[in-house]
């Protein structure tokens, strides 16, 4: 009897027309060898801000009081005028799920806070956030997300004019990467072994050494975090997440314009069948394919079918035909 041995990296996805696919191999083996673990590092999400999605009330053009924290206590009430859009980006539909953002209607008091910040970290965390600025001001700073005060310690992303800048209040501005009005872009501010770097699509831009002051005072989306009445942000907001890691684990595969289904465990389930099981956002689709012929493209591959969410975000697919082969490539789509 054959014993089937899997392995798969996390890292190793292509991203076609904003659809995810993930690469796993089945081989035939004689001998029982065990699951190698993706590799993937471990973050630690403290506070996500999906600015819908997990709102019980959102609707498209819709007036929050307050967004919801998907993952920790500090949901975020509202202290300026914002709306609900489904104005979303198509790779955060991918790779999150996402239908809603957050538009904060040229920049008219669109604000969020909290009554302190998310967190003291001054050194391996993340910010991220996709954005879409709807008008630029060469001469004025527009907050996206900020942790403490801007003008005296913490960090976070700003907007002057059409560049994305990290900002270590109270110590420096920090890159200068442009994006374009009037279109999303992921952004992310992550400061590891004391290297803060800028990202826009996941892709590294600008990287500096430094220290951050402790942050204190208040966490702010689309406002100036210690006055609420300054520095307004013109444009769509969604998917904010910060986050923490262990030194030397951050890699861009953690950032969510990175995100990919992963592979929980693969197993010979008997009659030579052959069961995936997945984790993914809550409420994806994720589709099987699948080749005897490494060198056919994606787009040659077998449809196998579509897995099943057996509970929130884990998902279930079982091959009846895997047996018999001398290799079996899997791939998972999304969506």
């Amino acid at each position: 009897m054959l014993t089937y041995y899997q392995y798969y990296r996390y890292a190793n996805y292509i991203d076609i027309m904003n659809r995810i696919f993930l690469f796993v191999c089945l081989t035939a083996l004689t001998c029982n060898l065990g699951l190698i673990p993706a590799a993937h590092a471990t973050i630690t999400v403290l506070d996500y801000y999906r600015l819908g999605e997990s709102d019980p009330d959102a609707t498209n053009g819709g007036s929050p009081t307050l967004t919801k924290d998907s993952v920790g206590p500090n949901d975020l009430t509202v202290a300026g005028s914002a709306c609900w859009s489904t104005n979303v980006a198509c790779p955060a539909t991918a790779h999150t799920g996402s239908a809603f953002s957050l538009d904060f209607i040229n920049g008219n008091s669109g604000a969020y806070t909290v009554g302190g910040v998310l967190t003291q970290a001054t050194d391996n965390f993340g910010l991220e956030a996709w954005i879409k600025p709807m008008s630029a001001d060469p001469n004025n700073y527009r907050c996206l997300a900020y942790n403490g005060n801007s003008a005296a310690n913490g960090w976070g992303l700003y907007l002057l004019g059409d560049t994305v800048c990290a900002l270590y209040g109270g110590i420096t501005l920090s890159g200068s990467i442009e994006v374009p009005l009037n279109a999303w872009t992921h952004v992310a501010l992550v400061c590891a072994s004391g290297v803060a770097t800028l990202y826009t699509n996941g892709i590294a831009c600008s990287s500096q050494t430094i220290t951050p002051a402790p942050p204190s005072g208040a966490f702010a989306l689309g406002v100036q975090a210690q006055s609420l009445s300054a520095e307004f942000y013109d444009g769509y907001l969604d998917e904010v997440r910060v986050f923490t890691f262990a030194p030397g684990q951050f890699t861009p595969n953690d950032l969510l314009v990175n995100a990919a289904p992963q592979v929980v465990n693969a197993t010979p389930v008997g009659s030579g069948a052959f069961q995936l099981n997945a984790s993914f956002y809550t409420g994806a689709t994720l589709t099987i394919l699948a080749t005897t012929n490494l060198t056919l493209p994606p787009t040659n591959w077998t449809v196998l079918g579509t897995s099943t969410e057996i509970s929130p975000g884990q998902f279930q697919f079982t091959d009846p035909q895997a047996s018999n082969l001398p290799d079996k490539f899997y791939l998972i789509r999304s969506p």
